[in-house]
């Protein structure tokens, strides 16, 4: 008997409960939040394109835009015209680009010559009837990779002579 009673209370209060629609759930919170904005007594700032007009000419908050408080303050300072800290990179950069083209011309030449010497490397291994000794393209093949590392040293040294002068990468490439 309890339960019938337990769960015709259920229905009843079940009865009562109505599910909310995205409508009404929107239209409530618009009225607590035109409560809040009564309560505070104050209108949100709206920004209008005309707003957006004033200021797109210039910096923001130039002139009669500054925000109260700021009316009087002094400007920013404006950054130096010249980069002081770039000048001596700069001609730094400008003395190692040309040194560090003329060693990547003479490691792109290094590299052809060791590609011959492996080549050559190659058909004196297939054909050793040819003429040519063996000692020899190995002799070639082995200046030709020494050459390359010389070449590839120099220019590194270059390019950590740059870093150390704190140049950056890419002014010396």
């Amino acid at each position: 008997m309890r339960a019938w009673i337990v769960g015709a209370l259920l229905v009843g209060l079940a009865g009562g409960l109505e599910a909310q629609g995205l409508g009404d759930a929107a239209a409530r919170e618009k009225k607590r939040r035109a409560a809040i904005d009564k309560e505070k007594k104050e209108a949100p700032k709206v920004f209008t394109d005309q707003d957006l007009e004033r200021y797109s000419g210039g910096p923001p908050l130039d002139g009669a835009g500054r925000p109260e408080g700021r009316a009087n303050a002094a400007p920013s300072p404006e950054p130096p015209e010249s980069d002081d800290w770039a000048a001596p990179r700069r001609r730094i950069a400008e003395t190692l680009k040309p040194a560090l083209k003329d060693c990547e011309a003479s490691l792109d030449s290094a590299k052809q010559r060791l590609r011959d010497a492996e080549a050559h490397w190659a058909f004196v291994d297939r054909y050793p009837f040819n003429g040519f000794s063996l000692d020899q393209a190995r002799t070639r093949l082995d200046n030709a990779r020494k050459a390359v590392a010389r070449a590839r040293e120099t220019c590194d040294a270059i390019e950590e002579q740059a870093r150390r002068a704190g140049v950056p990468p890419g002014w010396i490439r």
